[in-house]
């Protein structure tokens, strides 16, 4: 979006390459235009579009239509892996580093986990841990107005009020759910 504000401002001509390596930028950072700032990203994608932006072959296909089944199986075991606190309304999972090792998943799968769960209807925010080689790592979600940031910023973290995220030192994953947990309940869940 700031690229493309100033390459507007500039004068900069927008060819069918330079339209859909922008619009691959907006729609991964706008969830593919669900995300709250999703009217004026569509708006930006729309004038993409009409400069040449390649829209289905080469970012719908490559990105939403092409997923590894390694990655595929994550999102499964996520799911049966959910711990509910049915009181709070929230649910969360984690992935040990045996786990990671198996699925052969990296920083950057790990980090896809929560978009994946964010969307189930029962539950105001949902979180994830997993266990990496030298860290672990939680991501925070909430469609529902949750301000997770004040979460992940209680465990050093940060991020925005609806995603946001927080990387703890090498520790049992145990304690990290623990330290989570005791996140959860001293910030407690503000809504908005």
């Amino acid at each position: 979006s700031v690229l493309l504000e100033l390459f507007k401002q500039s004068g900069v001509k927008f060819d069918s390459e330079l339209s859909t390596r922008l619009l691959i930028g907006i729609c991964t950072d706008s969830g593919f235009f669900i995300n709250p700032n999703a009217e004026p990203a569509l708006k930006q994608g729309s004038f993409l579009i009409e400069n040449g932006a390649n829209y289905m072959e080469r970012v719908i296909a490559p990105i939403l239509h092409n997923q590894p089944l390694n990655l595929m199986k994550y999102h499964s075991l996520l799911v049966m892996k959910l711990r509910i606190n049915k009181e709070k309304k929230f649910a969360y999972s984690i992935t040990t580093a045996e786990e990671v090792k198996r699925l052969k998943l990296n920083k950057a799968d790990v980090r896809l986990g929560p978009n994946y769960l964010e969307d189930i209807k029962e539950f105001d925010f949902i979180f994830t841990l997993a266990e990496l080689d030298n860290e672990i790592k939680g991501s925070l979600r909430s469609r529902r107005g949750v301000d997770v940031s004040k979460i992940a910023e209680e465990l050093g973290g940060g991020g925005h009020k609806l995603a946001a995220a927080f990387v703890l030192p090498k520790m049992p994953i145990e304690k990290a759910e623990k330290m989570v947990l005791e996140a959860i309940e001293k910030v407690g869940i503000n809504k908005n």
